[in-house]
Order: C-alpha cells, then structure tokens, then sequence
C-alpha cells in the first residue's frame, strides 16, 4: 500500500471526486475558471484524429535534423496575440520540453515539423491533441507515441511498450491569482476501479512539500500558487505500491508563475464574450470590421445678399 505523509494536511474532495492531501494554509484544489470550462464544452465539440505518417514508427534516423508528419483532423490550432493559447498540438520527446504547435499553413491537416537531431540510441515520442491549457484531449484517438532510434537502438532505455508511461505538460502560460492547471496523462494503463480491488496503478504527486495519491487519470486546478519558481513531481506506481521506476515515470517540472499584474491568458478568466470564444476556437476567425460613422456634409454658408437703400 501507499502511504502519504505530511504534517499539517487537509483532506479536501476533488472537482473530480477524489481525495488529495494538501498544505492546509496553502494549496486548495478548485474549479477550472469559467472560461476554461465555456472552451472545454465548445471543444468538445471536436474528435480529433492523430496520425503518423513518417517517418514509420520503430525506424532508424539519420543524423542531423529530420522531419516529422502527422495528420491532425478535427482539431483547430489556435493562439490570438490580445488572448493567449488556444487549442494546440504538443510534441514531446522523452523528457524533454515540449513543443506546441499553435497554427497550420492555410488550415491543412498535414502537418510536417522540423525537429532538432536526436541524440543516439532509442527515443519516446508522445503527441497529442491539447486544450489551451496544455491537457490533453479525453479521445485516445486524438493521442499517439511514436518510437524511432538514431545510430543504434536501446530499447532498454524506454519503458516496455506495453507498460504505463507517464506523461506530464505544463501549462504554456501561468499568473499569480490565477488557478493552476496540473496536466498529466498515462499511455498503455488499463482502466481501474471497475470492481473492488480493482488497482492497476497510483500516482503519487507532490508540489511545494503537499503530497497526494491519485486514483484516476483527470487534470487537476489548484489555488494559492504564489509568483516565482515551484517544483512539481510525480511518481508512478503500479497497484501494490512498487515504484514503476525510471525512465519517464518518475518525472520532475517546474512551474513557472509570472506575479500579479501582468496580462493573463484569457482561459484564466471567470467568462469569455462569445467573440472571444469563437477567436480562440476557429483558427478562420476575423473580427467584424468597423465602419466608421461617416462624417457630416457641412452646411452652406448662407449667401448674404446686399440690398442698396433707395435714394
């Protein structure tokens, strides 16, 4: 069994019904903010499809910089200057910073991507379809893991292709005030807690000292992040409480909080107009121009005519 410890936690129930131990002065978990909420229901709208197209998965690449292709249907690629991120695609390579993909030229749905060399050896490469906020989308269709090698393969290096890999993403955009998106999802877990002593796998994740053990695979929003650096780690364990261990399953992020005052992403809001939910859903999106009120005709002098007095 897993046990937490902690001096001076609070069981709180979750958005999502679970139970997370946390500094009781400090951390509370919450609702996503409304706009969160107003774009994951019109995002919801979608079902995306992800797909490989080259190089094959399980190839050998050459030195230097490659290509990557995907397709990606039913999925829009979004980010408005005046209102942060919007959906996006995320490419990460093993544990490395991930890469966000917010635009596509003129709406095509195949993408290529120029990726940096790959060191040599064996390398994980997870893409997925993300909301706004970096989570990625509930249809396991709209997510993939790709495995390619480069000078020679060592596939010991990487998790089993059939075992539970984590995979956590933060948020592109953080502020002070605002709530904390907690972005993470597992590859090749099977589904738990259908039936009683039902447990496949637990995670166990800890921020700025509060720990807390999670029993399904949900994003979470948490308060009382303060401005500055915060490290956040998580550990996998599988269902008697044995570390799954390295690599990729016992990873370490930071998260990185701009403070108070400066502009915030728009999904960090309480509510989104309808204007700017449809500009941070539909890449296509143009704001209605504004004619301006044309200016009055001015009025003609009156003509002063003069009268000659008889004499």
């Amino acid at each position: 069994m897993i046990r937490v410890f902690s001096l001076l936690t609070l069981a709180i129930t979750l958005w999502f019904g679970l139970v997370l131990p946390v500094a009781a002065s400090e951390l509370q978990e919450v609702a996503p903010p409304g706009a969160a909420q107003q774009l994951q229901l019109e995002l919801g709208k979608h079902h995306p499809q992800l797909e490989l197209l080259a190089p094959a998965d399980g190839s050998s690449l050459p030195a230097g910089t490659w290509t990557l292709k995907l397709r990606l249907n039913d999925w829009p690629l979004v980010q408005r200057a005046e209102l942060g991120p919007g959906p996006h695609l995320v490419i990460q390579i093993d544990n490395e910073a991930p890469i966000r993909i917010f635009e596509t030229p003129s709406g095509a749905t195949n993408l290529a991507i120029e990726m940096a060399e790959l060191s040599p050896g064996s390398h994980s490469i997870t893409a997925f379809a993300a909301l706004p906020w970096g989570e990625a989308v509930a249809e396991r269709q709209g997510r993939a893991n790709f495995r390619f090698y480069r000078l020679a393969a060592n596939p010991n290096g990487l998790p089993a292709p059939d075992s539970a890999q984590l995979v956590a993403v933060p948020a592109p955009e953080l502020t002070a005030g605002a709530p904390v998106p907690i972005n993470w999802f597992l590859l090749n877990a099977p589904l738990q807690n259908l039936r009683p002593d039902d447990a496949h796998w637990r995670l166990q994740i800890n921020l700025d000292g509060a720990t807390g053990v999670l029993q399904q695979e949900n994003s979470l929003w948490l308060s009382g992040l303060t401005p500055g650096s915060h490290p956040l780690s998580f550990e996998l364990f599988d269902g008697k409480g044995v570390p799954l261990g390295a690599p990729f399953n016992s990873l370490v992020r930071e998260l990185r909080v701009s403070p108070q005052g400066q502009p915030s992403a728009a999904m960090f809001r309480s509510q989104l107009t309808p204007e700017e939910l449809e500009a941070l859903v539909n890449p296509s999106f143009s704001a209605p121009t504004i004619e301006p009120e044309p200016e009055p005709e001015p009025v003609p002098e009156a003509e002063v005519v003069a009268i000659e007095a008889e004499s």
